[in-house]
């Protein structure tokens, strides 16, 4: 199917102006060479949402008593908030089944405020999203949005509970397309299971690919299979898939992921994908390490394997990192053993180097947001249609080890939190219509 488009400042007395102009200098000289080492203040990150338990919104009481008779029907302590995609102002929310299949009756939804609290709405709509029922969503870890049709597409692995000793190995994976204007399925792409395994595979990523910007619709699909360690490529057109391999997807077990002095350990490898806005160039990196590469999207469109010289590693970031996504001139990553947030700033660092995209470093990388406690392992990231970044911060480390704790209502575990940046996404026509914030 063709998814084609529809259509400082304080008031300063008794001070000379020479003094002032001597000061003035002093702060923004000493401002600027901490943000190009990245060590900025942070913006202004607003949590817009917090939780200590997830907190889902039922059609009515009857139907959530019925529902919660069943101990097995929800399980706290099994649910946990993952992708996010936000657009026209609605905010959309992944409940990947990671720790267990059982307990997380719905696994995608919307944030509803009700009587001033922030529910968990059940997407599409009321139906239940049931384990084994391959026709509805079973495990899903990434969203993307495209504002530019408002189609919401949803990644599904088809595995669920995939960190139990016993997984629920059932339904093949697959994209599923909403159109947020009328909640309809506009498409279900089923994933071949000679390329994505239902054993093995988990699919913690993806981005959009229209090949061109301003394209009539999204050709291609650039997928992250951190349990195989290869990227798989889908093409909405002919519905063919195929996958590359290189040592840059592997699992590199080095060392710890380190968070507030914590060592925490999973054997994944290809994780975060960005897709820079003219569909060139696709960067990715692997959850256990700090290094970010590149390669051109022209190798990834046909079936074939990617050569040594055909990857390029850009740079370091400044940790390692679990999601990604790209704006107009940056790309924006959590950095997980600081809890925070950095943008390294692509745009910047090619015109101070003097080269093209695929010959730049990865140098100026300016902290956006951090925060010991609430910025625990900032999980996935959304632009939305009005220059903010979504970000959503779920303690995963705690989660998975079941050292998480649900019984204090004053301890929020979960979080979305949205940061003014004035950018836009990779994927959206739209262009910044002033300075980039930060």
């Amino acid at each position: 199917m063709h998814l084609a488009r529809p259509g400082i400042c304080r008031r300063i007395r008794s001070m000379r102006a020479v003094d002032l102009f001597l000061t003035l200098t002093l702060v923004v000289t000493s401002w600027s060479d901490r943000a190009l080492a990245g060590e900025r203040p942070n913006l202004e990150a607003e949590v817009k949402y917090e939780w200590n338990q997830i907190e889902y919104m039922y059609l009515n009481q009857f139907t959530k008593d019925t529902y919660l008779k069943n101990p097995l029907f929800l399980i706290p302590e099994n649910i946990q908030i993952s992708g996010i995609a936000v657009h026209n102002n609605v905010v959309y929310v992944t409940i990947p089944r990671v720790k267990s299949a059982v307990g997380v009756p719905w696994v995608l939804t919307r944030v509803y405020m009700y009587l001033g609290k922030p529910l968990l709405m059940p997407y599409p709509n009321y139906k239940l999203q049931p384990v084994g029922d391959c026709t509805a969503i079973q495990n899903p870890l990434a969203m993307e949005i495209d504002h530019n049709t408002g189609y919401l597409y949803v990644l599904d692995s088809g595995r669920s509970g995939i960190a139990d000793a016993i997984p629920t190995n059932v339904c093949p994976a697959k994209i599923v397309v909403y159109n947020t204007a009328n909640t309809q399925v506009v498409g279900t792409h089923v994933l071949p299971e000679t390329l994505v395994s239902r054993t093995s595979s988990i699919l913690s990523s993806f981005v959009l690919d229209y090949t061109v910007p301003g394209g009539n619709k999204v050709r291609y699909a650039y997928i992250s299979d951190a349990g195989l360690n290869q990227l798989i490529v889908y093409d909405f057109t002919t519905s063919q898939t195929w996958s590359f391999t290189h040592p840059s997807m592997l699992f590199n077990d080095s060392a710890d992921v380190t968070i507030n002095g914590q060592g925490f350990h999973i054997g994944l490898g290809i994780s975060g994908l960005a897709l820079s806005p003219d569909f060139n160039y696709l960067y990715w990196t692997c959850l256990w390490s700090d290094r970010l590469y590149q390669t051109a999207t022209w190798i990834l469109r046909r079936p074939g394997q990617l050569s040594e010289s055909s990857v390029r590693l850009v740079g370091r970031k400044v940790s390692n990192t679990d999601a990604m996504i790209h704006g107009k001139d940056s790309l924006y990553y959590g950095a997980l053993q600081l809890d925070a947030v950095y943008r390294w700033e692509k745009r910047h660092d090619m015109m101070d180097q003097n080269v093209p995209e695929d010959k730049v470093e990865m140098i100026t990388q300016r902290q956006l947001v951090q925060n010991w406690e609430s910025i625990q392992w900032p999980d996935s990231l959304s632009i939305d249609d009005r220059g903010n970044l979504w970000f959503t911060t779920g303690r995963a480390h705690l989660f998975i080890s079941g050292q998480m704790n649900f019984s204090d209502p004053t301890t929020s575990n979960f979080r979305i939190f949205k940061l003014p940046v004035n950018d836009f996404s990779y994927l959206d026509d739209n262009l910044p219509t002033g300075a980039v914030v930060g």
